[in-house]
């Protein structure tokens, strides 16, 4: 998705009146002049764009996030482009109030695994512990510890010594949840089909699991308590005291430089926040 604006100071976002539109970009010029670097004439701030200045090829469909105020000029400007515009939601607030509502009042369980909504951090943690306990092949650990001190958890399945390992990491990206619930819903197949389903079986034969399904769970945690957008890490940089995060994946030695208000925050230096480093070192 592209960021339109720069978050809010505030750490509680509205998003009344916003909608999400998709919109087909059939030639690349078009994309540059839809998202054109912001100025007092322009309805639309393309800072925090995944594909920058350029889409990633032509005829591709992008997910773009509007503000209200910009709504009718931005359609009007793109329909004139000859873009395809097409509404996915009309009012974005309405949308995370009725998934918070439709969450308050859901249950889950582990054994069996059932998902009727997204787990929060201390549920998953438990989730995992139950499965350890459950299970003897089903490790629970910590390989570490975010900015904001939640252990960065970790299962490691295995039923022998000096496999191969397959290393699976999710929630890197702290409001895409069905990534930590997919790595969970995998620790599961791999716990309770063991003996059970030949085809685990031979996974486990053949390979250790090392999954870790929440490797950013500040902004995991902070997703669901306050911003339910936010994309980056909580950490707090020496370049800037006014935005806090980075994104946990750019945040390596290639690749661009961004403001860091922007929603796809990176930086320029190797690992420099905490997150990637555990990763680096199991």
């Amino acid at each position: 998705m592209v960021e339109l604006d720069a978050p809010p100071k505030s750490t509680t976002m509205a998003y009344a009146g916003v909608r999400t539109i998709a919109a087909l970009f059939v030639v690349a010029s078009i994309w540059s002049s839809a998202l054109a670097a912001p100025n007092e004439n322009k309805p639309v701030d393309y800072t925090g764009s995944t594909y920058g200045k350029s889409p990633p090829a032509v005829n591709v469909s992008a997910l773009l996030r509007l503000r209200p105020d910009v709504v009718e000029e931005f359609e009007a400007e793109v329909t004139r482009a000859g873009l395809n515009l097409t509404t996915r939601c009309t009012n974005l607030q309405e949308a995370i109030d009725d998934e918070r509502r439709s969450m308050r009042f859901a249950t889950y369980s582990t054994t069996p695994l059932r998902f009727q909504r997204y787990l929060k951090y201390a549920e998953f943690a438990n989730a995992l512990k139950q499965y350890a306990k459950k299970y003897d092949h089903v490790s629970y650990l910590s390989i570490g510890r975010s900015y904001e001190g939640r252990n960065i958890m970790a299962a490691h399945i295995k039923i022998k010594e000096d496999l191969p390992i397959v290393f699976l990491e999710c929630g890197i990206h702290a409001r895409e949840w069905i990534s930590p619930s997919a790595c969970l819903y995998i620790i599961d197949q791999l716990a309770t089909g063991y003996e059970k389903d030949e085809g685990i079986s031979q996974l486990l034969s053949k390979y250790e699991w090392r999954i870790h399904p929440i490797v950013n769970p500040d902004g995991y945690d902070y997703t669901h308590t306050a911003e339910r957008l936010w994309r980056k890490t909580r950490s707090r940089s020496r370049f800037s005291d006014r935005c806090r995060g980075a994104d946990a994946n750019r945040n390596f030695d290639v690749g661009r430089f961004c403001s860091q208000c922007c929603g796809f925050f990176f930086l320029n230096y190797t690992y420099t926040a905490i997150d990637p480093f555990t990763v680096y070192n199991p």
